[in-house]
C-alpha cells in the first residue's frame, strides 16, 4: 500500500496480459472494525495509480462480518474518511462471516460482484496498461491468423504435411481460461483482488 505509483504502474503491467478485455471488478478486503488510516491510505493510492473509474467497479469486502454491515456503515459511528469514499463505490459494499460461514461467503461476495457486473451493464476498467495489454493481444490474435493462412496456402500448393500448433493461453478470446483472474492480496490487513 505504500508503492510508489511506478510500481503499482509495473504491478498492472503483470497481470493486464491476462485481463486484456479490461477488469469487471477490483475488491478491497478490510477485516471487519478495523478499518484504519492504512486502509485509508490504501484506497487514496488505488485510486491515485488508477483513476477514480476504477472506484466505480470496487467492492468493498469487510470480512469477519457477522453483522449487518450495509446497515453499520451508515451508522454515525463509521470514520470520515470511510463515509466519504463509501458513494464512490460502484460495488458498495458486501460482509462475509468467512470463518464459520464459508458457502455463505462465496455466495454473498459472488451476489455482489454480479450485481455490480449487471449495474455497470459489461462496462470495465480499462487504463492504459490494459489498453496496451489489448494491443498486444489483437498484434498477436493476427499474426496467428496470418500464420495460419500461410501454412494453409502452402498446404494448398502440396508442398508436403502441415503442423499448426497453438498454445492455448487464458486471454485467447474472451471468456477462455478461468472465469476470474486475481491480483494482490485478501489477508485480514487489507488488500486488492482484480476480477476479469
Amino acid at each position: 500500500t505504500n508503492l510508489p505509483a511506478a510500481e503499482v504502474t509495473l504491478r498492472f503491467n503483470a497481470f493486464s496480459d491476462r485481463t486484456p478485455f479490461g477488469i469487471d471488478a477490483f475488491l478491497f478486503v478490510v477485516r471487519w472494525g478495523r478499518f484504519k488510516p492504512e486502509h485509508e491510505a490504501a484506497l487514496a493510492a488505488f485510486t491515485a495509480n488508477c483513476g477514480e473509474a476504477a472506484l466505480e467497479h470496487t467492492v468493498l469486502v469487510f470480512t469477519h462480518a457477522t453483522a449487518d454491515v450495509e446497515r453499520a456503515v451508515s451508522a454515525d459511528g463509521v470514520p470520515p474518511s470511510l463515509r466519504a469514499i463509501l458513494p464512490k463505490l460502484g460495488g458498495g459494499v458486501v460482509g462475509i462471516d468467512n470463518k464459520d460461514d464459508e458457502a455463505g461467503a462465496r455466495s454473498a461476495l459472488h451476489a455482489a460482484v454480479r450485481a455490480l457486473c449487471e449495474r455497470m451493464g459489461g462496462k470495465r476498467y480499462s487504463n492504459e496498461a490494459l489498453a496496451a495489454a489489448r494491443n498486444r493481444f489483437d498484434i498477436r490474435r493476427e499474426t496467428e491468423r496470418a500464420e495460419f493462412a500461410a501454412a494453409v496456402a502452402d498446404w494448398r500448393k502440396g508442398s508436403g504435411p502441415v503442423a499448426i500448433v497453438r498454445e492455448l493461453d487464458s486471454d485467447s478470446e474472451p471468456g477462455a481460461g478461468s472465469d476470474a483472474g486475481e491480483e494482490g492480496q485478501s489477508n485480514d490487513g487489507g488488500g486488492m483482488s482484480a476480477l476479469a
